[in-house]
Parts: C-alpha cells; sequence; structure tokens
C-alpha cells in the first residue's frame, strides 16, 4: 500500500505488523526455495531422458543427415537469407548434432545462389558465412552456383557478386561441378583460377552482359572437364577443352555459331540445343566430322533441320520439342535410332506427323506429347498408325500423353484405337499407353482390347486431372 493513502499506524500496531511481515516473508522464502529445488529436478530428469535418435551410432547419423539434406535445392535471395540452411539448423538441435554437422565435408559442399537484383531490396549473402562454410568442407569435391538475374545498367550485379565468387576462388582445386550466370566484370574476380581445376568435371556459364571482346579463358585447362552448358556463349567468346567434352549443352546462339562449336567436339555423346537464330544456309556450311554417339535435345525445328546436316550414325536417342512445326522435314540420316521423345504445342494441322515419317525403322520406343490444342491431331495419328505398315515398324512401345483435350473435336474413339492396336501388334508393338486430362475413349467399348490384352499386350488406357510431363526431365 502506498504510504500516502496507508492508514497511520500507532506505535503498538507497528510493533505487531513487523513479525508479520517477517512470517510472510519467510514462507515466500521457503516456497521459492521448494520451486528452484524443484526446477533442478526436473532439469536432472530431463538431461537424463535417452532419446533414441540420439543412441544412433555417429556414422548413421552422419550418413541420415547426408541423405536428407544433399542437393536439396537453390538458395533464393533477396526473400531470406538461407545459406546451407538446413546444415546450419541442424546445429540448432543439440550438442550432438551440432558437433556431427561440423564434422561432415558433405553437407557444406553444395552451394546454390540465385539473386534477384529486380526486386527493390535485394541482399547479398555474406561472404564471411560462405568462406566459413567452405572451410568446412576440408578437401572434398565442391558444388558452387550462382545465378544473377537483373535488369539494373547499374554495376550492382558486380558488386554483389564479386564478393561471392571472391570467397570461392581460393577453393578451385576442389571444384568439381559450377556454374556461373552472371556478369562479365563478375567473373574478373575468379582470374586466380586459371590453370587450378585439377577435378573439375561439370561447367555452366553464361554472361548476364556484353559479350566479351577477348574469349573468356578461365577454364581452357581442365583435365577432368566433359559436361558443359553455354548460354550466349560459343567457341569466339568462351576457350574451352573442347576435343574432350562428351556432353554439351547450348542455347542462346546462331546457326553459325553453333556450326563453330559441334566442328570442335567430334567425342560428344550427348548434345543438347536451345534456341538458336539466324538464317544461315546449311547447304554453305562446312563439311562436318562425326560425331560417333550423340543423344540430341531439339527444342525448336529451326534446330532439327540441322541434325540431317551432322554425321550421327551412332544416334540413339533423341528428344524434340516442337513449336508451330514446319512443314519442310529433311530426312534424318542414320539407322541406328532407337527411342524419341516429342513435345508438340501449338500444332492444330498436324504437321508433327510428318516427323515420324522421316525416323529409321530401327526405331523401337517413342513417348508423344501433345499439349495446347494438338489432341484434335491424335484421330490422324491413330489412322497413320493403323493404315500405314511402313510407319516406325520396329515400334514396341508408344506412350501417348494428352495435356488438355480440345471438346469441340470428336473424341477418340476404342473402335478407332482397337484397330490401330490390333494392327500394330501384328507389327511387334507390345505396350501402348494413353494418358489424357480429358475423356478421349467412348469406355463401354474397351471390351474390343481385352483380347489383346489376353495375348500378352499391356494396354494402359487412363484419365488424369493434370498429366504431368517436365520437358527438361530426361525421358531414357
Amino acid at each position: 500500500m502506498s504510504p500516502s493513502i496507508r492508514p497511520r499506524l500507532t506505535n503498538q500496531e507497528l510493533r505487531a505488523r513487523a513479525p508479520a511481515l517477517d512470517a510472510e516473508i519467510a514462507r515466500a522464502r521457503a516456497y521459492l526455495d521448494q520451486a528452484l529445488a524443484e526446477r533442478e529436478m526436473v532439469k536432472k530428469d530431463l538431461e537424463a531422458i535417452t532419446y533414441p535418435v540420439l543412441t544412433l551410432p555417429v556414422e548413421i547419423t552422419s550418413q541420415i543427415f547426408c541423405w536428407t539434406l544433399a542437393k536439396t535445392g537453390r538458395i533464393e535471395f533477396p526473400h531470406k537469407i538461407r545459406l546451407l540452411g538446413q546444415p546450419l539448423h541442424l546445429g540448432q538441435i543439440c550438442r550432438l548434432w551440432r558437433r556431427i554437422a561440423l564434422s561432415i565435408p558433405q553437407l557444406w559442399n553444395h552451394m546454390d545462389f540465385a539473386i534477384d537484383f529486380n526486386l527493390n531490396q535485394p541482399q547479398a549473402p555474406s561472404a564471411s558465412l560462405i568462406r566459413t562454410c567452405l572451410s568446412r568442407t576440408a578437401s572434398s569435391p565442391l558444388s558452387l552456383f550462382l545465378d544473377v538475374t537483373t535488369h539494373r545498367t547499374d554495376n550492382r550485379t558486380s558488386w554483389y557478386a564479386e564478393p561471392i565468387l571472391d570467397a570461392f576462388a581460393p577453393y578451385s582445386k576442389t571444384w568439381e561441378n559450377v556454374g556461373f550466370c552472371t556478369s562479365l566484370n563478375a567473373l574478373s574476380a575468379l582470374s586466380s583460377i586459371y590453370k587450378q581445376l585439377p577435378r573439375l568435371k561439370s561447367l555452366k556459364l553464361g554472361l548476364r552482359d556484353r559479350k566479351p571482346a577477348t574469349p573468356i579463358t578461365l577454364f581452357e585447362e581442365a583435365p577432368l572437364l566433359q559436361r558443359v552448358h553455354l548460354i550466349r556463349l560459343h567457341s569466339q567468346t568462351v576457350t574451352l577443352p573442347w576435343s574432350q567434352l562428351t556432353i554439351l549443352h547450348i542455347e542462346d546462339l546462331s546457326v553459325g555459331e553453333l556450326w563453330g562449336i559441334l566442328g570442335l567436339t567430334p567425342n560428344l555423346v550427348s548434345l543438347i540445343i536451345g534456341y538458336v537464330y539466324g538464317d544461315t544456309n546449311l547447304w554453305s556450311l562446312p563439311p562436318h566430322p562425326h560425331l560417333q554417339s550423340i543423344v540430341s535435345t531439339t527444342l525448336s525445328p529451326a534446330t532439327y533441320q540441322i541434325l540431317p546436316f551432322l554425321t550421327v550414325p551412332r544416334l540413339r536417342d533423341l528428344k524434340l520439342a516442337l513449336f508451330h512445326p514446319q512443314n519442310n522435314i529433311a530426312q534424318l540420316s542414320t539407322h541406328a535410332l532407337d527411342r524419341l521423345y516429342i513435345f508438340v504445342t501449338h500444332d492444330r494441322d498436324g504437321a508433327w506427323l510428318q516427323y515420324l515419317t522421316t525416323m529409321p525403322p530401327s526405331l523401337r520406343i517413342a513417348k508423344i506429347v501433345l499439349s495446347s490444342g494438338c489432341a484434335v491431331i491424335l484421330r490422324p495419328l491413330l489412322s497413320h498408325l493403323t493404315d500405314n505398315p511402313t510407319l516406325l515398324p520396329g515400334l514396341e512401345s508408344l506412350v501417348i500423353t494428352v495435356l488438355r483435350q480440345v471438346r469441340e473435336y470428336a473424341p477418340v474413339t476404342a473402335l478407332l484405337l482397337s484397330n490401330m492396336l490390333r494392327t500394330r501388334r501384328a507389327l511387334g508393338l507390345r505396350n501402348f499407353e494413353l494418358i489424357s486430362a480429358g475423356s478421349l475413349l467412348d469406355m463401354r467399348l474397351d471390351a474390343r482390347m481385352a483380347g489383346l490384352v489376353a495375348e500378352g499386350m499391356h494396354i494402359r488406357v487412363e484419365t488424369q486431372d493434370k498429366p504431368h510431363d517436365d520437358l527438361n526431365h530426361p525421358e531414357f
């Protein structure tokens, strides 16, 4: 009670009040001592609890960490700074997990940064934190990726990217997989890596600004480099050990520049071609050396026109993405093609069907994805396969996915499908799958295919709400 409002006590009342207050204080102290003692007992009991996960041998816990955290995805900026966030979070669980996490180099040897400078307040990762994490990798192989996106005209791209690259550079002797899509000025921070890449096996390289006046030679000497992905770069802008490359992914360059690169890479096994531009006369190009064995991904019909001009005697796997297919199709000169994947979009006239006529009779496996208004050409496809036995005569497996059905056209009937399957079964077709986003078949007629199933043919006809096909996923 405040002294200003407390009633004034007499001397006798004050003498009686003092012992009462002492007694209350004693009781409060006793209660506090009891609560402190109980808290100490609870703490000891908690510390005595043995969680089953903490009884695992350190080797097993380490392996579980590697399985669950390895290559989990990109580190996005500027939304939140999550530099190797999951490994860092492990150290916040308990002292044992922190000690284990800090002792596993594999948890710290993968860094993937995506920095977007188009947002209002971009944040860059801490270079000191990067160096701390890299110091925990010991001598284990490193996978490092930096992708900077910006439409700015100032120097902020280099200003944010250079400290990161500067932190990466001292560890170049342990690089195994690296990728840099940034500015030319930022790459200058990697000048010390020249001839210091003894473990480099995979490289992705793209420039976000002007093309260099002189070739980029940082990766010229890398004895183990075999896999390369180039964006807007060609043989005149970057110097690489071309002859030892076996896997090449190139995009956003002219036809002439593409031809120049292919002339330097005779040992390719896998070739992925993205967007190309230009009206180079293919007949005017110089003769090309043999490309012995290629898995080719073509992202436009224009790129497909290049394949007949290449010597690819062992081409076995071909993947095409056809946007607005053209009618002027050249014959594909190979007799070893075994597997084909075609993704078709924006084609209501069925021009893409002519691509099938260019395929050699050796083709055994085909997967066709029809997207965005292409379901109308499913009927002609089934009719061609029924009426023309010389079309893909060796086909053993055919998978068709319709991503979006056009309702105004008549659906495919089971009678049409069963006639095609009966004809193709006689030619050797063993597996057929038709997956559609909308109803394509008169399901009452499915009994017509029962006899084929009884003969051992696998038939799958299914309707899904959202049949999904990732164009970038390797089908074979």
